[in-house]
């Protein structure tokens, strides 16, 4: 057997709401080569948002959501995709236990904590029942399986952490990169394992991270620049890309960390509406970040909440 694993993160440029990184691994055939979701499951996916096949699609994030239209392709792919090779997944609480290993959103969120929050919420079950069953059928023919999904959900409390810690935002997210591409490597036995990661911003040199996430095991640079950094570390080899998400199981990977973001953004919306009712929602990025902070900031002490809490500082 051989393994790919693909991975991304969401949310590196908001103040408001969680950072998140996920990866996804893959245990496929020997000879699977160059082979990618798109081609093994040809009636199935596609990476073309507007594929008028009734086929999922895997494709990078921002493509699949915008606000305007929600989140209902986001989630059926991702949901059906899970299914396909586990449990239905009901409720928030159940998604973060099946991404779970580096879970780091902390039970001081009300938004998250207080409710079960049910899924899906703008996708239809029975269709994602239906996907997900034929995902079932058609793994074993081609001998590609989900072997794992893990995602780092981090608060802007531990972010903020982080920072203090370190100093540097850029060392705190390939630090939560590290985490979850060894958590997602413990996942794999024997057998070749291949790594594809969209870079950490303009960084070309990954030798210290990959360091962290193979103690001990000698890290040997097979390229470093802009287009591509690439490494052989033991069994693995590992690929940072710009753009990565042409990679399917990079795209899937930044997928779930959209869409685990997005369901923590509507959770965070939804609790603080509740109280003041006519203000707009916010995605939380710098700009609109500032008005909606200036208009829940009187009532965070009421919540048992500080600033540390809800704003993260970079």
């Amino acid at each position: 057997m051989a393994w790919r694993i693909g991975i991304d993160e969401a949310g590196l440029g908001p103040n408001l709401g969680p950072f998140v990184v996920s990866a996804v691994v893959w245990e496929i055939p020997d000879d699977a080569g160059d082979a990618d979701l798109w081609s093994v499951f040809p009636e199935l996916l596609t990476n073309d948002p507007r594929d008028a096949l009734n086929r999922l699609a895997v494709a990078d994030s921002k493509a699949l959501f915008q606000p305007q239209r929600g989140m209902l392709d986001l989630e059926r792919s991702v949901l059906s995709l899970l299914g396909g090779w586990g449990p239905a997944v009901s409720d928030l609480n159940v998604l973060h236990a099946r991404l779970g290993g580096a879970c780091l959103t902390e039970s001081y969120e009300p938004w998250v904590a207080a409710e079960t929050h049910a899924l899906p919420r703008e996708a239809v079950i029975d269709e994602i029942a239906a996907f997900s069953a034929r995902f079932a059928a058609a793994a074993p023919s081609v001998g590609w399986r989900l072997h794992a999904a893990i995602s780092a959900v981090v608060s802007p409390r531990e972010f903020n952490r982080r920072l203090v810690a370190t100093g540097n935002k850029a060392e705190v997210t390939s630090g939560l990169h590290a985490e979850v591409m060894r958590t997602a490597y413990a996942h794999t036995v024997d057998g070749p394992v291949v790594v594809f990661s969209d870079k950490h911003g303009g960084r070309n040199r990954y030798g210290s991270v990959l360091a962290d996430v193979f103690p001990g095991e000698w890290v040997d640079v097979l390229a470093e620049g802009a287009e591509c950094s690439r490494y052989r570390v033991g069994r693995a080899t590992v690929s940072f890309e710009p753009r990565a998400e042409h990679h399917a199981v990079v795209a899937l990977a930044s997928m779930i960390s959209k869409y685990l973001r997005e369901l923590h953004m509507a959770a965070f919306n939804a609790y603080w509406r509740r109280t003041l009712l006519d203000i707009k929602p916010t995605q939380g990025y710098p700009l609109d970040a500032k008005r909606f902070y200036a208009h829940i900031e009187p009532l965070l002490s009421a919540a048992g909440l500080t600033k540390n809490d809800v704003w993260r500082n970079k």
